[in-house]
Formats: structure tokens, C-alpha cells, sequence
């Protein structure tokens, strides 16, 4: 399944849209999460480790939450 989003929806949507929006209004994006190291250590993982509360992003804002404010991990999505 984490196999599938990479391909699928990652390198085939996400980053395009991405590498497009920005080169077109001369920013430079940066994206941390796709350090291959990274990549490996969570597909080792089982999956109800990373995909807690059935979101793809549950463990990240479990870990986010120690370190920074409650709205700052769980608030709405902000443009610039």
C-alpha cells in the first residue's frame, strides 16, 4: 500500500503539481520526508504503526504534538 502511494500519488501528482506552482513563481519547496533513509525505516514498520487512527499521517503528528503547540499539529491548513 506504501508502495502504491509513492508511485502513484507522491511522484505522479504531488511533486509535479509541486515543482510546477513553485518554479513558476520562483520558490524553491523542500521536502524532507523523502530521504530514501527515511522511506525504508517506515516500510519496515508495521503498519498500524504509521497509519494510527487509520490516517497516513497519525504517527508524524503524534511525534509533532510533543514538541509543538496542540494548533500548530491538529489546526486547519494555512496558505502564506
Amino acid at each position: 500500500m506504501l508502495g502504491v502511494g509513492i508511485i502513484t500519488q507522491l511522484v505522479g501528482d504531488f511533486l509535479y503539481k509541486v515543482d510546477t506552482a513553485t518554479v513558476y513563481h520562483s520558490l524553491e519547496s523542500r521536502a524532507p520526508f523523502l530521504d530514501h533513509r527515511l522511506i525504508e525505516l517506515v516500510a519496515l514498520l508495521p503498519w498500524n504503526v504509521w497509519m494510527l487512527d487509520w490516517r497516513y499521517k497519525g504517527l508524524l503528528q503524534r511525534l509533532a504534538a510533543q514538541h509543538n503547540p496542540h494548533q500548530v499539529v491538529y489546526g486547519p491548513k494555512k496558505g502564506f
